[in-house]
């Protein structure tokens, strides 16, 4: 297992000392998993949590809204990654570009980036001004936004 320390400034991990992976990630041991069965279970949240969305709200964040979890890389002028984070559901979001500093901008496309199973299906997105209305599964690692 691997861990590392994230720099709300800069958008990246922080770097670390110790035993290192490129001064990023440090190496915390080993996890081995072996099968017990062939049945799991899938944790529920629960309901009385004040920090989990079970109502499915859209939070609105100032430069996205959203009803689910993930991280928005967008340092790009062209093509920002949008990852789900580990254990999401399906979700929306709408995010303001200009917000994030890229003002007038056009977007071309939202492409799956390495879905989890043939399944996953193709986010359904469009632009309406300077708002991009995205709908994920949130069955694939990420999705690419890309920009004209």
């Amino acid at each position: 297992m691997r861990y590392g320390l994230y720099h709300a400034k800069r958008g990246d991990l922080a770097p670390l000392r110790g035993m290192e992976e490129q001064r990023r990630r440090i190496c915390g041991g080993m996890l081995r998993v072996t099968p017990t069965s062939d049945e799991y279970l899938i944790e529920e949240p629960r309901r009385d949590d004040p920090d989990i969305n079970v109502a499915g709200a859209l939070l609105d964040f100032g430069p996205v809204a959203t009803d689910g979890a993930f991280r928005l890389l967008h340092g790009d002028r062209k093509a920002w990654t949008l990852i789900p984070l580990p254990a999401s559901r399906p979700f929306r979001a709408e995010i303001r570009p200009a917000a994030l500093g890229a003002e007038r901008c056009t977007v071309i496309a939202v492409e799956r980036l390495d879905p989890f199973h043939a399944a996953a299906r193709e986010p359904v997105w469009r632009q309406d001004g300077d708002t991009l209305f995205l709908s994920c599964d949130a069955a694939s690692f990420g999705y690419r936004i890309v920009f004209k």
